[in-house]
């Protein structure tokens, strides 16, 4: 009972203060967050719209078991997920090599797990970048690396990881298989970004 009360209290109180804080801290403040240099991976479902359009029931599901599995493995891999993106998750990582090897996993787990539920099948794209970002204080990140990541992302072909030259070059010897994919010019991006394929 004490559980049941107190959980559902806490989070009205952790809403509360971040409202307040938002409102009476200056916006500079907000925006002068932590600065770290991280791993930065997101996560979609392939062709998501189609299947909500044609099954909501089973893009529900298939989205819940996306997001469920994204924060066991990140926590496992020392990651963390910063937010859903809907169809999708936002994730970091202190080690490029736990992030890519997180990313397989999360490829991995979805497609067994949608197998076992008798969903249509759907695969996972994902892009992974090695850049600096901004920590707010609600835990959210910001800056170029995200921006980049997510461009990197929509890259990726369904069932792909693909990753930049940074977070490459920062990979321990033989962490993971790469194929070049070439420099690609990405919109709002101001140099072109060598990719590379993760071989399954």
């Amino acid at each position: 009972i004490v559980t049941a009360t107190f959980v559902p209290l806490r989070r009205v109180a952790d809403r509360w203060v971040r409202t307040w804080v938002e409102r009476v801290m200056p916006a500079s403040m907000l925006a002068a967050g932590e600065r770290h240099t991280v791993a930065v991976a997101i996560i979609d479902i392939t062709g998501y719209s189609a299947l909500s359009a044609k099954d909501e029931a089973s893009a529900v599901i298939a989205t819940t078991f996306l997001q469920r599995e994204c924060r066991r493995i990140a926590e496992q891999r020392a990651g963390r997920v910063i937010k859903s993106t809907g169809d999708g998750a936002l994730l970091a990582f202190g080690d490029a090599t736990q992030a890519v090897n997180a990313v397989q996993e999360i490829h991995a787990a979805y497609a067994s797990g949608s197998a076992a539920l008798n969903l249509p099948e759907t695969r996972l794209h994902s892009g992974i970048h090695w850049g600096e970002v901004v920590e707010l204080h609600d835990g959210d990140i910001y800056g170029q690396a995200v921006n980049t990541t997510a461009r990197v992302a929509d890259f990726a072909k369904a069932g792909e990881i693909m990753v930049t030259e940074s977070l490459a070059a920062t990979l321990k010897l033989n962490a993971a298989a790469l194929t070049p994919a070439g420099a690609q010019s990405f919109k709002n991006l101001p140099a072109p970004v060598a990719c590379y394929r993760v071989t399954p």
